[in-house]
């Protein structure tokens, strides 16, 4: 495993610790899968993260699995983000945005940014997608972070409807 590989699990662990610290308006399934794979990654993967370049075979089998199960659980956080937070979804809909500019916009509204995203999904494109979406939010480069914008969207319509909201 490279040095690079190890980056990453220990940066996605951040992240998920991230987002479940700061959680207060998010919905219960997505929070909940968020939960589980942070658990998993903070006991079976990063104790077993060595300093060495020495990996057992089961080890590695292990950080195979994990490295292979991320781009579902991404698709899976994604999928429970969008049907459990539609009129947040139909509300960024309403901008024309693509599927993958509504995909990183969930992403953003969940904490990562966009750092994080692309090296959680390998699309390093993040400066492209974000200006894009700017522009179709009708946000100049100098208006607020992208992130914080939708955050605060999302809460706004989470407490006008009651939609999905968890007490903070």
């Amino acid at each position: 495993m490279s040095t690079t590989d190890q980056q990453t699990f220990i940066l996605e662990l951040k992240v998920l610790s991230k987002i479940l610290r700061s959680s207060g308006t998010m919905d219960r399934s997505t929070l909940a899968l968020l939960g589980e794979r942070h658990l998993m990654l903070e006991k079976t993967i990063i104790p077993f993260i060595p300093e060495s370049t020495f990996i057992t075979p089961e080890v590695a089998q292990k950080l195979k699995q994990a490295e292979s199960t991320r781009k579902d659980f991404i698709i899976d956080v994604l999928e429970a983000f969008l049907s459990n937070n539609t009129k947040f979804v139909d509300s960024l809909k309403s901008f024309n945005l693509t599927s993958s500019e509504l995909n990183y916009c969930c992403l953003l509204t969940l904490g990562l940014r966009g750092k994080e995203i692309g090296i959680l999904t390998g699309n390093r494109n993040h400066y492209n997608i974000s200006s894009a979406i700017r522009q179709k939010l009708e946000l100049s480069p100098a208006d607020t972070n992208l992130g914080n914008h939708l955050r605060n969207l999302y809460e706004t319509i989470q407490c006008e409807t009651n939609e999905s909201f968890v007490p903070k």
